[in-house]
């Protein structure tokens, strides 16, 4: 099982639990309009990937040869944000107020190493 680790609104306690490794919702999802991408905050590649899938609809609908490359980008992104959206969600968190909910718990301490964060 993966690791998770729980960060903590200062402000109003909240906690959200983020996991370590692989998103498997972006790695599917991203490339639907965005939206577990904005979802999560991430909202420059949330309207990044929603750009991607309105341009990949508009090259469709005109049997463009561009539609081809527009799919391969979707793909390749949709992999970066399987591979790195737990950190990029993390770092959103991070940087918005939140802090680590237990900042010595060794899983806390692993997501610290794997996401090269101080």
């Amino acid at each position: 099982m993966a690791a998770m680790v729980q960060l903590r609104n200062e402000r109003t306690s909240e906690i959200k639990a983020v996991k370590v490794g692989w998103s498997w919702t972006l790695f599917l999802f991203s490339s639907v309009a965005g939206i577990p991408l904005l979802a999560r905050g991430l909202y420059k590649y949330g309207a990044g990937m929603a750009a991607l899938s309105v341009a990949a609809a508009v090259a469709s609908a005109v049997d463009s040869p561009v539609y081809g490359l527009l799919i391969l980008f979707q793909i390749i992104a949709s992999v970066q944000f399987g591979r790195l959206g737990n950190r990029l969600t993390a770092l959103h968190y991070l940087e918005n107020g939140w802090e680590w909910a237990a900042p010595d718990d060794q899983e806390t301490m692993y997501a610290r190493e794997k996401w090269a964060l101080a």
